[in-house]
This record gives C-alpha cells, sequence and structure tokens, in this order.
C-alpha cells in the first residue's frame, strides 16, 4: 500500500467527524460575528484576537484533509494527479503564508 493510499484510507475513516467539526467551528464562528455587531466597535487585545481567529482555523485544519480525499480518493491519470497535487500544494502554502500573517498580526496587538 502506497502511502498516499494510507493517507486516504485515514481521512475515510475520520471524514463524518470532520465534516461535524466543521459545522461546529462555521457555528462558532457565527456566533462570534453575532457578539461582534452587538457589542459594535472595540479594540481587541492579543489573545480576543487570537480567539476570535481559532474557528476559522479549526474550520481549515478540517476543511483540506477533505478537500484532499475528495480530489485525490478515485485513481487518475498521472497527469491530472500531479496538477491536481501541484494546485492543492499552492492552495495549502498560500493559506498558510496567510495564517502565518494573521497570527502575527495578532500577536503585534497590545497585551
Amino acid at each position: 500500500m502506497s502511502a498516499s493510499m494510507s493517507v486516504l484510507e485515514h481521512i475515510r475513516r475520520v471524514k463524518t467527524p470532520l465534516i461535524v467539526l466543521e459545522f461546529v467551528f462555521v457555528a462558532a464562528f457565527v456566533a462570534e460575528l453575532y457578539y461582534l455587531r452587538d457589542k459594535g466597535a472595540f479594540e481587541p487585545r492579543r489573545a480576543e484576537m487570537i480567539a476570535l481567529m481559532l474557528p476559522l482555523l479549526g474550520f481549515f485544519i478540517c476543511f483540506f484533509p477533505l478537500c484532499y480525499y475528495a480530489w485525490f480518493h478515485e485513481p487518475l491519470g498521472a497527469r491530472v494527479r500531479f496538477l491536481r497535487l501541484l494546485f492543492f500544494s499552492a492552495l495549502l502554502l498560500v493559506c498558510a503564508l496567510c495564517w502565518f500573517n494573521m497570527f502575527d498580526l495578532a500577536l503585534s496587538f497590545s497585551p
């Protein structure tokens, strides 16, 4: 069994909990948005900024394995698989860089 097949098999086993967690993180983010709408303008501190980003981070952590499974669970030709893997890697890299920049920005807020 190849390494990618074992990864796909593992993702297939935990697919349902990942989907449930995605919905939980979306609900938490919606609750945060309603909380911020009712609160009005405020200046968040460092811990508040990080706490506000955690549901979105959790969503993306659950999203990427599901995305990988959806794109690679069926047999593909070598070229198509390479192009999908290249696009998936680029998407993952851009997302990781954005998250790194957002956490860096959150850490620059006053404590």
